[in-house]
């Protein structure tokens, strides 16, 4: 749970628990996906699955700092915190798949169709960690 200490070890615990479960969505997405590409032979869609990790990768990066900075102030923090690294990562993910295809030549349909497999799996995995968390935290102030 969150509490409203400064340097909460409940908000170090879930920031970890929060890195574990987005690095394992990205492992475990890519390995689907990986799979998935096998049965379809459609060779023209690794290029697409391997900028879409790298891009999730990034994103997921970029949403720690609004996460750990709620996390360490209390439970509206904690959740507005949630909502800004969402949206940070939205914003990185797009980005960094417009990027993609049109500096770096990358396939349009599969880079960004891929990208959105990846931008949910991680959105999942940080929700289900932020519930638990914040499910029995007191309101502060």
């Amino acid at each position: 749970m969150i509490d409203g200490t400064e340097e909460s070890l409940a908000g170090r615990a879930v920031l970890k628990g929060i890195a574990l479960g987005a690095g394992l969505a990205i492992v475990g997405t890519a390995a689907g996906l990986a799979g998935v590409l096998l049965l379809a032979r459609r060779s023209e869609w690794w290029s697409g699955l391997g900028a879409a990790m790298l891009i999730s990768v990034l994103g997921t990066v970029a949403s720690v700092g609004p996460l750990g900075w709620g996390l360490r102030r209390g439970l509206t923090q904690a959740v507005a915190g949630y909502f800004v690294s969402a949206g940070l990562r939205m914003l990185v993910s797009v980005g960094g798949g417009l990027l993609a295809v049109m500096v770096g030549g990358y396939p349009a349909v599969p880079t960004m169709l891929l990208l959105v497999v990846f931008y949910f799996a991680v959105l999942a995995a940080e929700t289900t960690t932020m519930v638990r968390a914040i499910w029995g935290a007191k309101a502060i102030g």
